[in-house]
């Protein structure tokens, strides 16, 4: 099952690189109908993506932050969807030519490092508080990296005008108000989502018998982009921030937060690796073989809830 997987991996990696050419052609020969073909070829590579999401993690037994391949794969399928989803409501037919080559680039990295830790104990996905929150920090995390490429595309909007230069793509670019308003509604996604993912994860570490000496990296990371992204959605909210300057911290939010989860996994200390994994162990102590059997009868839900 995994095996299969991984083949529709590669198949959503074959379509959003075929989407993107079909958004290139819009956007720099000016042929209309391949707009809305590349928005479709967008969502059903979104559909293939998520069926190998699915297949993987039922292929290895746990949630899709296994390792690096699934870590990142779960984290691309949620910017393209909410990509997706900007674009048919609010009509952006460019959306797609500047989110899928973010989308190619990391997916194209978590196939070299499928076997990568993500840097989850692997049992972290048998109890119900722990899922919900690595989730909501992911939706969270998607959020920010869509307003980012919100911010670029506002940046590059500016420049164009300043320059008073006109082509294809300045014609087929969204107002600025609207970039403006759509980057402040993703990054208070991301703040409500990383607010409620991090008040889950200190249910989950209160809840647990054994409590994890020191400190994990990904946790302290997480409250410092917490407190970071909150200042910012505060003086944008205030007006004491607008426009390319909001535009510009956007896109340094996201360039920090995508190298420290690709690369703190790979950095964190073994000893405080295996006191975590040791925690999470004793939390899931009561996961007997009739449990174990139950989950197959019963399916995810009751596995998660459990």
């Amino acid at each position: 099952m995994y095996e299969m997987g991984i083949v529709l991996f590669h198949v959503s990696l074959v379509v959003y690189i075929v989407s993107l050419w079909h958004f290139a052609m819009y956007v720099f020969r000016g042929r209309q109908p391949l707009a809305a073909r590349g928005l479709w070829l967008s969502l059903c590579g979104l559909a293939i993506q998520g069926v190998s999401i699915v297949v993987i993690s039922l292929g290895q037994g746990r949630l899709p932050w296994g390792n690096s391949l699934q870590n990142i794969s779960f984290w691309c399928w949620v910017v393209v969807g909410i990509s997706v989803a900007v674009s048919y409501g609010f009509r952006v037919k460019v959306l797609g030519m500047f989110v899928l080559p973010l989308t190619i680039v990391l997916l194209f990295m978590a196939m070299t490092g499928q076997k990568s830790s993500s840097g989850y104990p692997e049992d972290v996905g048998r109890t119900f508080w722990a899922t919900v929150h690595i989730g909501f920090v992911f939706v969270a995390y998607a959020s920010f990296a869509f307003a980012a490429v919100l911010g670029f595309m506002y940046i590059l909007h500016s420049h164009f005008l300043k320059k008073k230069e006109t082509g294809e793509l300045y014609s087929k670019l969204p107002p600025l108000n609207l970039l403006d308003r759509l980057n402040y509604r993703a990054l208070l996604a991301g703040c409500v989502f990383l607010t409620a993912g991090l008040a889950l994860g200190f249910v989950w570490l209160s809840a647990l018998p054994k409590k994890p000496d020191g400190v994990d990296p990904k946790i302290m990371g997480s409250m410092v982009i917490w407190v970071a992204y909150a200042i910012l959605l505060l003086m944008r909210a205030t007006s004491l921030l607008r426009g390319k300057k909001v535009a510009w911290l956007s896109i340094l939010g996201i360039a920090v937060i995508v190298p420290s989860y690709l690369f703190v996994p790979h950095v964190i200390p073994k000893e405080l690796k295996g006191r975590d994994r040791a925690a999470v162990e004793a939390a899931a102590s009561q996961w007997t073989p009739q449990t174990r059997e139950g989950v197959s009868h019963q399916g995810w839900i009751s596995f998660l809830w459990d």
